[in-house]
């Protein structure tokens, strides 16, 4: 352990060390502690690696508003233990165990927890009951995949910001739902579809499944299960599989002509266009993450969501589906009621999703959302400490 501690020393010597990221303005008396994802200052000049997730951008957002705001700040890789530090802190801002750990080192910091999936407890939980519920039918005896390294068990936590919406908040224990604010992410579609060229080339039997590792957390099982028994519908799934969920899968996929694997696509590129230009609708069982960002760009794209309750947003009954259990009959009722839809609410309903998402899912709408939200909560302490 201590040559782990003695190399890391020599990296941030010579700032070669990308699990931390310090800026400081000699005029700023104040720091913060953001356990997140430093990568994104070490990443700047490389695009393609932006456009993975909607995350990294927000992350260099988070910083610029904190210095904005007057304050020196330390980014560190949010499950990196080691890059916890003795320093006092202002404020300790983030997720996963550098949070905790440094909230139990500064007691009287302000410390709020950037939650980006559901309550960390609830979906472990989901993790172990949808897995152990998959082996138990398939006969297998796949990994518990997607587990949230995070624990608020015994923390003193001021105030929690959440990505998600209403149904999020229901993952948490009662006690804690007061402190909770919700946020909007952003989305990593950089451009607009052409809405009226989405209308005229739908299939209304195509479908698409997005999303990356944690396959069985988010559904993916549920939706090949179905599609497997229905080769009049077409799925595309956009995302790595779990290792050991390919490998049970494969070999039931082969010479299936109704269910096309494209594997990870950026989707700012012409390929990513070009799979969901007669896409309608997107499908999306998840026993966690509130409104998840693959659901969000493909929403920009005009495709029309199918979604579990916890995956859902505030507003979806405008233009999608929300399905109330994880179970093969909640899908088949999505499918069904995506199948009874008009041509004409079709084409309304995409309309709606393209509107929507654009309104309330980008960077400008985040920052503004992050820098009033920090704004609030700064005020907020300085009024509790003075009284």
């Amino acid at each position: 352990m201590q040559g782990k501690y003695f190399i890391r020393i020599l990296k941030n010597l010579f700032h070669i060390n990308k699990d931390r990221y310090v800026y400081k303005n000699k005029n700023n008396r104040k720091w913060v502690y953001i356990s997140y994802i430093p990568r994104v200052y070490y990443k700047k000049r490389n695009s393609p690696w932006f456009d993975k997730h909607q995350n990294r951008r927000e992350a260099l957002v988070i910083g610029e508003v904190f210095k904005r705001l007057g304050y020196n700040y330390v980014m560190v890789t949010y499950d990196r233990p080691m890059e916890c530090d003795k320093k006092v802190y202002d404020i300790i801002f983030g997720e996963g165990p550098c949070f905790s750990i440094m909230a139990k080192r500064n007691p009287s910091s302000l410390k709020i927890y950037y939650a980006t999936t559901a309550y960390p407890e609830y979906q472990n939980r989901m993790v172990k009951e949808r897995t152990d519920a998959f082996n138990q039918k398939h006969h297998t005896q796949l990994s518990y995949s997607r587990m949230s390294p995070s624990t608020l068990h015994n923390l003193s936590i001021d105030a929690i910001l959440q990505i998600g919406s209403s149904a999020t908040i229901q993952t948490y224990p009662v006690e804690w739902r007061s402190k909770i604010s919700l946020i909007n992410q952003s989305s990593n579609l950089l451009h607009l579809v052409n809405i009226e060229e989405k209308i005229s080339l739908y299939n209304r039997r195509h479908f698409v499944w997005m999303g990356s590792s944690g396959s069985i957390l988010k559904g993916l099982d549920l939706v090949l299960d179905f599609f497997l028994h229905h080769p009049e519908l077409h799925l595309h799934v956009i995302g790595k599989m779990d290792p050991d969920f390919e490998a049970y899968y494969s070999p039931l996929l082969v010479d299936k002509a109704n269910i096309t694997l494209w594997g990870f696509q950026n989707v700012n590129s012409e390929e990513f266009n070009s799979i969901l230009q007669g896409v309608t609708f997107c499908i999306y069982p998840s026993a966690s993450e509130g409104c998840p960002g693959a659901i969000v760009t493909l929403m920009k794209m005009g495709i029309i969501p199918l979604v579990s309750q916890v995956a859902s947003f505030d507003g979806i009954d405008a233009c999608g589906f929300v399905m109330h259990s994880l179970t093969d009959k909640a899908l088949d009722e999505a499918v069904e009621w995506a199948l009874s839809l008009s041509d004409d609410t079709i084409k309304q309903r995409m309309r709606q999703c393209v509107d929507m998402a654009a309104q309330k899912w980008n960077l400008l709408s985040f920052e503004q959302e992050f820098e009033d939200y920090m704004s609030r909560q700064i005020v907020k302490t300085a009024d509790s400490r003075i009284v």
